[in-house]
């Protein structure tokens, strides 16, 4: 299903607006807490996410693995209304996954938004199914719990942050490469894409190591 960006533009702002215009009784986030397994993290506007990094799927593209925190992460993001609460998202799916998890959010009232690729040529492939639910957020989380049920998406407590490690600094090839030095403030080492697009393709493979590799 394709999706414009102008139209992601116009589903995001109506969810952020409706995330402005909290009921009385506000948002229950300990009881969805208890039903999803682990704490919400509060955004603003009164918007609640959940997120499950698929760190059981070993996705490789072009030899290099792909790190669950870089385009591996399922989440769900919660936002009340003036009666009751949206909730969108986008699951990381095996193929295999992909039919059971739409049959049971549609089963709970979910409309799935979009189904597509965000990676090329990865092994084994991934689909990222975009969905939307409106209703209780208990009965919301409920419904979602129970889809995600059906992959093999890790739905225990959020592991914490591993201690951070240093990537080595020694990659002034791929700086020369790309442009520009890395911003390892992050995660990952992330470069700033400045270069001509013809060049940005022309990667090492010692460039394409420290490119994924989490800290």
């Amino acid at each position: 299903m394709h999706k414009t960006p102008a139209v992601d533009v116009v589903f995001l702002a109506a969810f952020l607006v409706a995330g402005t215009r909290a009921y009385a009784a506000g948002f229950p986030v300990q009881q969805v807490d208890a039903v999803l397994g682990r704490s919400a993290q509060q955004l603003p506007g009164s918007v609640y996410k959940y997120s499950w990094p698929r760190s059981d799927l070993k996705v490789k593209v072009a030899g290099t693995p792909i790190a669950p925190g870089l385009a591996l992460g399922s989440w769900a993001a919660f936002a009340l209304r003036t009666d009751n609460t949206w909730v969108m998202g986008d699951l990381v799916l095996l193929q295999s996954e992909t039919v059971p998890v739409i049959d049971k959010l549609q089963a709970g009232g979910f409309s799935i938004m979009g189904v597509h690729n965000h990676l090329m040529n990865e092994i084994p492939r991934v689909m990222y199914v975009h969905y939307m639910g409106e209703g209780g957020a208990v009965e919301l989380a409920r419904v979602l719990k129970e889809a995600l049920g059906q992959s093999h998406t890790p739905m225990g407590p959020a592991a914490h942050p591993a201690a951070s490690q240093k990537i080595p600094d020694g990659s002034p090839s791929c700086s020369r490469r790309w442009g520009g030095p890395a911003n390892s403030t992050a995660r990952y080492l992330a470069y700033r894409l400045i270069a001509p697009m013809t060049t940005r393709w022309r990667i090492k493979s010692s460039c394409r190591r420290w490119a994924c590799r989490p800290l």
